[in-house]
């Protein structure tokens, strides 16, 4: 009995021992607890990371842990003791510690707190984070329990979610980009504009910290004013609220064109379901009604006006206003060639006419052709000019609203055949052919060389002429032919040829010899297409200088000259002869050079005139008769 009495002593002894050793209260002030937070606010659901050391460490028999709790806790100063039943928390998390009393975890600030009996949604406002040990199962015992004394109780703000936009206004359409913090980690967001919600681009998760952005949307159809535009946290639940206010706008398509082309105008943003009124450059144009969107679409013709900017204006029944500029251009025409003559093709080409519209082409108001303008107003075509008289024309084209003209001009036209230039000259006495068209019918065409009548010939009906004509004489180099029926008038250049004839070879008298006073002259022929003349030139000095020369003959057409009567030379010796050279001229003008210069003399005899020559010879024949006579009477008597 004794024995028995003693064991359960023992016994009790020793449980009392090893509960004291697994107390609460042993443990729970632990010299220099410390945590750290990453952040000391933050909104809900965004991910904190907690830093603890100074605690007791956790070992091969001694395993501890701590409890992160989150919630509306009283002042430290009076109350250390955490009532899992009572108070308003949420364990957000459990850890175990080191085995050098440290420990680092995460948590999400949490978006209610169950813990305790009474329980309450997280909101903005002031809460705590604050630890108590956590003990697993021991190994003498079995028994896991959470220790109730609080381990550093440290403040913590929670705050609502911002978001900011940009723009925050403009007109339906209007891309918007939105950036936003204090969301929960990791979470996506929404937004719903007016309560629908509208698809986002871009970055629309948030980060560990609760940020997100840039994400972009797109502004719905909607009337003039603010909309609302509400984020949320697709997990957090925190949301935030903005105004986005809407402008009324004006599109136009196209922003250009020339008078009725169609103009389709649409218009967002207005007043819902009323009347809009629109003008084009101040002048009214058929009302229209918006819808329940305060849309609006229609289209009209730009009116006829001068080519420039006009303001395309829409005001609403509420006074909403908005305009858009239409540039009215001019349409445009061009001929090619702008000149011709009857049967010239011509190459018509406009722009800004109206679209996919016929245009008519029409020569001094006849129609000549017409095509179909493209879808960008664009128009090409071509006619043959019609035989009409010389003027200037006016080309048209129309397509209805827009009428544009071009002058064309048919000119008179005549050409000369063969031409001629500095490399291919022609020559005195060249046949030209000088043709012509346009000229007045029945009228009288004169040709002219440098001003001097050529010829004339008479223009046909369809007025057209042609004449051959000879080129006169003339000098080298550049000259004007002329042709014309007193009204139209055409001119040619001719270039006459530059080349020197040959320079032709003295033949008699013969070099040194004696010649006659009334001397012969001969010289080879020079043949050139201009024809030659030449100049013949006698001195008593070999330089031919001025008042040496003894006798001069130009424009001689034979290649020989006799001296006359009156232009004998005086005698001279063979010691003091005479010099002669000549040189050929052609018809332009071009000289040769001087012949090579030959020398001769005139004797006494020869100096006499021919009448006093034959009574010498005729005395001479007589005396020789006589002489003869009485030489033979003499004989006879012998």
């Amino acid at each position: 009995m004794r024995l028995d009495k003693v064991f359960r002593i023992f016994t009790a002894v020793l449980l009392a021992v090893i509960l004291a050793a697994a107390s609460p209260l042993a443990p729970a002030q632990a010299a220099g607890e410390t945590i750290t937070l990453s952040s000391n606010q933050g909104a809900i659901g965004q991910e904190i990371t907690i830093t603890g050391k100074g605690f007791y460490a956790t070992n091969s028999t001694d395993v501890r842990g701590v409890n992160v709790l989150f919630g509306k806790y009283p002042d430290a100063s009076t109350v250390a003791v955490m009532d899992y039943t009572l108070n308003v928390y949420e364990n957000v998390k459990v850890w175990g510690m080191n085995s050098d009393g440290t420990f680092q975890t995460t948590f999400l600030v949490p978006l209610r707190l169950s813990g305790g009996t009474t329980k309450a949604d997280v909101a903005r406002g002031n809460y705590y984070v604050y630890l108590t040990y956590f003990f697993p199962a021991l190994t003498a015992g079995g028994i896991s329990y959470n220790a109730t004394a609080i381990l550093q109780l440290t403040p913590f703000s929670v705050v609502i979610g911002a978001t900011t936009i940009s723009p925050d206004n403009g007109a339906v359409g209007t891309e918007v980009n939105i950036n936003g913090t204090y969301f929960g980690s990791t979470e996506p967001v929404s937004v719903k504009y007016d309560g629908q919600e509208v698809p986002l681009t871009g970055n629309g998760i948030t980060s560990s910290n609760g940020t997100f952005g840039p994400a972009k949307f797109t502004i719905p159809p909607g009337i003039v004013g603010e909309h609302i535009l509400i984020t949320s946290g697709n997990v957090s639940g925190t949301t935030t609220q903005m105004t986005f206010t809407v402008k009324p706008n004006l599109t136009i398509t196209p922003a250009s064109g020339s008078a009725g082309t169609l103009i389709s105008v649409l218009g967002t943003g207005f007043g819902r379901q009323v009347q809009a009124n629109p003008t084009f450059g101040g002048e009214a144009l058929t009302p229209t009604q918006t819808d329940t969107n305060g849309s609006f679409a229609f289209s009209f013709g730009a009116l006829k006006k001068a080519a420039g900017s006009y303001d395309i204006v829409v005001t609403d029944g509420n006074g909403n206003s908005e305009k858009a500029t239409f540039s009215l251009t001019a349409a445009t025409l061009n001929t090619n060639p702008g000149t011709g003559i009857a049967g010239t093709q011509v190459f018509v080409t406009g722009s800004n006419f109206l679209p996919n519209r016929p245009v008519t082409v029409t020569f001094n108001d006849i129609k000549m052709t017409a095509a179909t303008s493209d879808a960008q107003g664009a128009v090409s075509t071509n006619f043959t000019v019609p035989n009409l008289v010389t003027g200037t024309y006016v080309v048209k084209a129309t397509d209805g609203t827009n009428i544009k003209t071009a002058d064309f001009t048919i000119p008179a036209t005549a050409a000369i055949s063969p031409e001629t230039s500095q490399a291919l000259p022609g020559h005195v006495g060249s046949q030209l052919t000088i043709a012509g068209a346009g000229f007045a019918p029945a009228g009288t065409v004169t040709i002219k060389f440098d001003g001097a009548r050529l010829s004339t010939t008479n223009v046909k009906d369809d007025r057209s002429f042609s004449a051959i004509v000879t080129v006169p004489a003339g000098s080298a180099g550049e000259h004007i032919i002329s042709a014309s029926d007193g009204t139209n008038t055409r001119d040619f250049t001719f270039f006459m040829e530059s080349v020197p004839p040959a320079t032709p070879l003295p033949q008699k008298p013969e070099m040194n010899l004696k010649a006659a006073a009334r001397t012969i002259f001969d010289w080879q022929d020079v043949t050139d297409d201009s024809q030659v003349t030449y100049t013949l030139q006698v001195a008593d000095k070999d330089d031919f200088s001025p008042s040496s020369i003894v006798f001069e003959k130009t424009g001689l057409t034979q290649s020989e000259y006799t001296l006359t009567s009156e232009q004998k030379l005086a005698t001279n010796t063979k010691e003091d002869p005479y010099y002669w050279h000549v040189k050929a001229i052609d018809g332009a003008g071009n000289q040769s050079a001087w012949s090579g210069t030959g020398s001769f003399y005139v004797s006494g005899f020869l100096s006499l005139s021919q009448t006093t020559i034959y009574v010498l010879i005729g005395i001479g024949v007589l005396v020789l008769a006589f002489f003869g006579f009485w030489l033979g009477r003499r004989t006879a008597y012998y």
